[in-house]
């Protein structure tokens, strides 16, 4: 993915499952933002979803015409033999991987890695015995929230213990990295790409918005905020002040009914700047808990939000990376509340009282500047990158 302009950092390869545009999430998309920054000249090695027409895009899956019912087996495995596959028997096709990857001239310095899980980090390991080059390890999400092991995460703790650089979304993430690795690391919220804007006045209708993936992560003790939401609707549509509700994501259709049934669905968008403008409170619809697969992460949809005077609410259990962050940035225009009760009574304040909004906002700006915006890291990441 050349660029005009001259690259800031190095060539490389970039070994992440999901590609962009093939499948969009936050990481990769994330990601995608990140290296545009720095004019990055790389390949892309990933395995989920389908082949992409970009040259610069290698899908590790094999595809071969067959168009007889029987005997697509027997050709695949001829296939293999003869060298014309990705895969024969487990085994990556090292020549054919070198081939894609140093095609027409390309000569990447180093490799950058994003794992999350032991099946991606076990193929990732077997990519990078091929390529033999030194390779940043970063890590935005842990699956398994016991944490890194030897035992129970060999691959992932393999994959770590011999990275060059760590870079990590949370303090706790990069903790977590040091059990099992001495290479100098950083950590890198995934942070926004908008310009931090002005403080702005508090102007009716009052917009919630949930963005994002939905996830199911509610416990009796500790329930999602979308569920939470549910519960008071009727008293927030009683309000006084007017209410809005908007939900901007590709996952519409996983909100519990009741709020389907009452937020307009804003749908994907790539730039969703005038969204966060809009909204008075962004709520984060799942809980984070610390026995699940967000005890280490952070939210990535938060920056945005954020830097554009958006407080957002959250909900997340003592011992998470989220907890970590809310305690370090008190008075950030950072919400956390734990019941359906204290999710209304904060609304009830924020959209009663405007000037308890309109400093939380400005709270939530200057946060947002300070520490998650793309210029508060970028010589971060640009200095643990070009020293390959």
């Amino acid at each position: 993915m050349p660029s005009e302009t001259k690259p800031e950092i190095p060539p490389f390869v970039l070994v992440y499952p999901f590609a962009e545009p093939v499948t969009r999430d936050g990481s990769n998309i994330f990601l995608g933002r990140l290296f545009r920054q720095f004019h990055a000249d790389y390949k892309q090695i990933y395995w989920n979803g389908s082949k992409s027409s970009d040259e610069n895009l290698i899908f590790l899956q094999d595809e071969a015409c067959w168009p007889w019912r029987f005997g697509r087996g027997a050709w695949m495995r001829l296939l293999g033999r003869l060298g014309c596959l990705w895969w024969n028997h487990g085994e990556l096709n090292g020549r054919l991987l070198t081939k894609a990857v140093n095609a027409q001239g390309f000569k990447p310095r180093f490799v950058y890695v994003v794992a999350y899980d032991e099946t991606h980090a076990a193929l990732t390991r077997k990519v990078l015995r091929v390529l033999r080059l030194p390779y940043v390890l970063h890590m935005m999400d842990l699956s398994y929230p016991e944490g890194l092991d030897q035992k129970t995460t060999p691959e992932l703790f393999a994959l770590a213990s011999e990275a060059s650089q760590l870079i990590a979304i949370s303090p706790r993430m990069l903790d977590e990295l040091r059990k099992c690795s001495s290479a100098p690391g950083v950590i890198a919220p995934c942070v926004s790409f908008l310009p931090v804007t002005a403080p702005r006045p508090f102007q009716s209708p009052f917009t919630i918005m949930i963005s994002g993936a939905i996830y199911e992560t509610s416990s009796a003790d500790s329930p999602d905020l979308s569920r939470s939401l549910g519960q008071i609707l009727p008293r927030l549509q009683h309000m006084k002040v007017p209410m809005r509700f908007v939900y901007l994501g590709a996952h519409f259709q996983k909100l519990p009914v009741a709020l389907q049934k009452v937020f307009e669905n804003a749908g994907f968008h790539e730039d969703v700047s005038p969204f966060c403008r809009q909204t008075h409170l962004n709520i984060l619809p799942v809980h984070y808990a610390r026995n699940g697969g967000f005890r280490y992460s952070l939210p990535s949809r938060k920056s945005d939000f954020l830097v554009s005077g958006a407080p957002l609410v959250c909900s997340c259990d003592a011992g998470t990376a989220l907890d970590d962050f809310i305690i370090a940035h008190p008075h950030s225009g950072i919400f956390r509340v734990s019941s359906a009760d204290e999710l209304f009574a904060l609304i009830e304040h924020l959209a009663d009282d405007h000037a308890a909004w309109v400093e939380a906002s400005k709270a939530a700006t200057h946060l947002g500047g300070e520490e998650l915006s793309i210029v508060a890291v970028r010589e971060t990441i640009k200095s643990a990158l070009a020293q390959f």
